[in-house]
């Protein structure tokens, strides 16, 4: 069985980090929490483990002092995967998916189309020359008359999200996969020219591991909000950043928003787009996850954003990538799982005809510690470089990443746990009383716990 301490340790090498700091982790808990041919459990265990050992190294670094003992439970990280299965408002289970959104059968296989934003619906509905009021059986009648990679190329042609079930081989001589070849799961570079000061190295601002840090949250569903939602647990200042008419998940902002302020910014025009600069020139972080040259094409750069500050550290996610045949393709976790074969993968293993894909979001949460990890790393290194740093990470890669652990036996098998109360709390929200999953991972005698409740889009004014 694979040790999450050691998989941890691989992510902690690969972010740059120091061995002799892995002598404060300690991670325990049951080795399987959930049912899955693939080693969810160390996965989610290990990329929570780095994330917070991360914390707690920026924390040491910046007053001096040795790294406190950090302490992940391995069935606390992997339950907290499942936030949104488990969430409650008001006492009752909000719905996850859009009707639309789901497995279709097609002539030759499955597709899956995404549509839990209303007009990705729509955009899937008109390639399948069906009215925007298409019910989901008119869909799955539709559907059975079209090839599984015609209907996605056709969906996707029209901006909809849609991916066919491919199986791992066939993934493995697609030209994207090959073009993502090995990379690690978390890719990290300084640039810019070296400063001197840093003012988080003299500043600590508080008795929290990342006070005084400033994050622009400029994401959406899941991954990303999950990084900063990670950070603003340990005391970062997190402003999440939207615009009026940005379509949104309910449950989703619920979720995400934890312990963020949430401002809208209109980047159409030229006085929002100068306010979004002059918080950037403030900040510490800058977390972007919307569709790769999207904010691109409003002026908001990887370029622009470092020349309003050279010391910033600039954290991208996408779901496919910036470049090859797939750069730019919209995506979401469940999507990932079904082109890259690890839906196939599950099915297989369960002995099933449908499509299977993981009890969890994994490649969302588990990116989302790893850019966590990936950035707050950096802001170790800026303590005394100086420099900006460039951080990636790309949901297909995390797929990689997850199947290159050692597979589990039987692990189809696990039963799914019914009783997580222990692990959740219980807040006021304006969507209602919410029943959310704890931040996972002590560091010294800190659980992480974010000071202020969700926010509606736009709640708060945008600035520091």
């Amino acid at each position: 069985m694979t040790n999450p301490h050691d998989v941890a340790a691989d992510l902690w090498s690969l972010a740059g980090g120091e061995q002799a700091q892995l002598e404060a982790l300690q991670v325990d808990g049951p080795a399987q929490v959930l049912p899955s041919v693939f080693d969810v459990t160390t996965a989610a265990t290990a990329s929570v483990a780095a994330a917070a050992l991360a914390i707690a190294e920026f924390d040491a670094a910046r007053r001096g002092t040795t790294t406190a003992a950090v302490h992940v439970d391995s069935r606390h990280a992997t339950l907290s995967f499942r936030d949104e299965k488990h969430a409650l408002i008001d006492g009752k289970a909000p719905e996850v998916w859009a009707d639309l959104s789901g497995y279709y059968e097609t002539s030759d296989g499955f597709v899956q189309i995404h549509a839990n934003f209303a007009h990705h619906g729509e955009r899937a509905l008109g390639a399948l020359g069906l009215a925007a009021d298409a019910t989901r059986p008119e869909v799955e009648a539709v559907l059975q008359g079209w090839s599984r990679f015609d209907a996605e190329a056709e969906i996707v042609a029209n901006d909809g999200i849609c991916s066919a079930f491919r199986s791992a081989t066939e993934w493995a001589e697609h030209p994207h996969a090959k073009h993502l070849g090995d990379a690690p799961p978390v890719l990290r570079s300084a640039c810019g020219e070296p400063r001197h000061h840093d003012a988080l190295e003299t500043s600590p601002g508080g008795s929290l591991p990342l006070s005084g840090v400033r994050v622009l949250d400029l994401t959406r569903i899941l991954a990303g909000p999950v990084a900063a939602r990670t950070m603003a647990a340990f005391g970062a200042d997190v402003i999440r950043v939207g615009a009026d008419g940005l379509a949104s998940h309910e449950l989703s902002v619920a979720l995400t928003s934890l312990g963020k302020r949430f401002a809208h910014i209109d980047l159409r025009a030229a006085e929002g787009r100068g306010l979004l600069f002059s918080l950037v020139a403030k900040a510490d972080v800058v977390l972007t996850a919307f569709r790769p040259g999207s904010l691109g094409d409003l002026g908001v750069t990887p370029g622009a954003l470092r020349e309003a500050n050279p010391s910033l550290v600039l954290a991208e996610l996408s779901a496919f990538g910036k470049t090859g045949p797939w750069g730019g393709r919209r995506g979401f976790d469940s999507i990932t799982q079904t082109a890259s074969g690890i839906a196939h993968d599950g099915m297989l293993a369960s002995n099933g005809e449908t499509p299977s894909p993981l009890p969890c979001q994994l490649l969302d949460y588990a990116s989302g510690y790893l850019l966590a990890l990936g950035i707050v790393r950096s802001l170790t290194d800026r303590l005394s470089t100086g420099s900006g740093y460039e951080v990636e990470v790309v949901l297909a890669r995390t797929g990689h990443w997850l199947r290159s652990l050692p597979r589990v036996e039987s692990g189809a098998d696990i039963a799914l746990p019914d009783d997580v109360a222990d692990l959740q709390q219980t807040r006021p929200s304006p969507f209602g009383q919410l029943t959310h999953m704890r931040q996972p991972g002590t560091i010294g005698q800190l659980e992480g716990r974010w000071s202020r409740g969700p926010e509606r889009p736009g709640q708060s004014e945008p600035r520091w």
